[in-house]
């Protein structure tokens, strides 16, 4: 389709294979999706997609990418919160990859998971997930 599609289903449960039967591979935190970690190249196609597409970057996105994915493991909230930071900061940048950029897009991320963890922790973020989905 050329853009970035958002998938509403009901009724499906929060089963992996479901989910996989649909071939998702993009997340949102705001939903609550619970599927384990991408293999390999699938989460290199994801940031691909979330880098070029969202972010426009310009050139060869790999550097970006390995390093990313060096600290997100495949696992989809992790991948969210550092492709949220890496569009925003290409937003900033023009599209352009720097290695200033990656690094605030590193830091950023780091600080992300951390939040994620100590609300997952209360139950607060499940909670909310289940409440409602936003579009990004």
């Amino acid at each position: 389709m050329g853009r970035s599609v958002i998938l509403l289903v009901a009724g499906l449960g929060t089963t992996v294979e479901s989910f996989r039967s649909f071939g998702i591979s993009r997340f949102v935190n705001e939903c609550l999706v619970e599927l384990g970690a991408l293999e390999k190249e699938t989460e290199r196609e994801v940031l691909h997609d979330w880098l070029t597409r969202d972010g426009g970057a310009k050139g060869d996105p790999t550097l970006w990418i390995d390093a990313i994915a060096q600290k997100t493991h495949g696992w989809p909230q992790h991948i969210l919160s550092y492709v949220k930071p890496a569009v925003r900061q290409l937003h900033a940048d023009r599209s352009v990859m720097t290695a200033e950029g990656l690094h605030a897009v590193l830091k950023a991320g780091r600080e992300a998971i951390s939040i994620y963890y100590r609300t997952e922790g209360t139950g607060d973020a499940r909670r909310r997930s289940r409440i409602s989905c936003k579009a990004i």
